[in-house]
């Protein structure tokens, strides 16, 4: 369980990357922070990937690192074992958010599978290289079905992929949904240890 994330910044080489985080993240005080801020670098397919983890503090103050690099980004985070999500921005605009399973943050959402669709797509928009490997990550864990002018929220089954190794309803297919990126441990470049 737990939380981790990542933030996967469009068309950026490992080296640029590393030359925002570091400047950026030395100008914070010492003492702000009773340990050590651990950035891991991935180099992926056609991007870079920011790897955090144990709070929401790193993914907090490296937020503007996308914005600075005026790229399309997006934030992808693992959600104490119960879900994942994606955050996509285009600079600094914020595009669209996506849970796979917003029951998990309310018991009876209000789900427009219209709008479900709309950021779907606009994630594989805005990433055109990955789209068709990701696309079907992106489909909510539960499918819905009217029966008797109700609509029932079914769990969805199987795996988004056959070479998937893991299925709708567990948190760690966000592994797959990264593998698509090229991110994983064998894309694994660097570490950035910062003292706050």
């Amino acid at each position: 369980m737990g939380y981790f994330g990542y933030k996967l910044l469009k068309d950026v080489s490992p080296e640029r990357a590393k030359e925002k985080v570091v400047p950026y993240l030395r100008q914070f005080e010492q003492g702000l922070s009773s340990r050590n801020i651990v950035v891991h670098l991935y180099e992926g397919k056609s991007c870079v990937a920011l790897g955090y983890g144990a709070m929401q503090q790193e993914g907090l103050i490296l937020s503007p690192i996308g914005w600075q690099l005026g790229c399309v980004w997006m934030d992808v985070d693992y959600l104490d074992g119960d879900s994942w999500q994606v955050k996509l921005f285009e600079g600094t605009e914020h595009r669209c958010t996506h849970n796979v399973n917003p029951w998990a943050e309310h018991e009876k959402p209000t789900v427009n599978m219209e709008h479900v669709e709309y950021r779907i797509n606009r994630i594989c928009e805005l990433w055109p290289l990955q789209a068709d490997r990701i696309r079907k990550h992106l489909l909510l864990w539960r499918e819905p079905s009217r029966q008797l002018g109700v609509t029932r929220w079914a769990p969805r089954t199987g795996k988004a992929y056959d070479s998937d190794k893991h299925g709708y309803g567990d948190a760690d297919q966000i592994h797959d949904f990264l593998e698509a990126f090229g991110i994983g441990e064998m894309s694994h470049r660097d570490q950035i240890i910062i003292d706050l």
